[in-house]
């Protein structure tokens, strides 16, 4: 019996990637300025955009998606990580 389960686990795993795909994806999200949204107003300090237009800080960032297609619709759950680098500038 445990082998007959095992077996119709292991080609179930081999039949998911026929209809679907893992998805890696990595990269850096610059920041170009910073905000606060409250009370249907946005409100920024135009002297944080001009030090991050002087200063670059890159964030890190990677996702693994799980992507399959549903009818003429592609969904992709998945996580998405972010890393937050703390630096300082003087």
């Amino acid at each position: 019996m445990k082998r007959i389960v095992l077996l119709a686990v292991f080609i179930a795993v081999l039949a998911l990637p026929a209809f679907s795909q893992f998805r890696i994806d990595m990269g850096f999200g610059v920041p170009l300025t910073l905000a606060v949204i409250g009370n249907g107003q946005i409100q920024t300090n135009s002297d944080v955009g001009d030090f991050l237009g002087d200063y670059h800080f890159p964030f890190p960032e990677a996702g693994l998606y799980y992507q399959f297609s549903v009818g003429p619709l592609k969904l992709a759950p998945g996580v998405r990580v972010f890393t937050l680098i703390f630096e300082s500038v003087l």
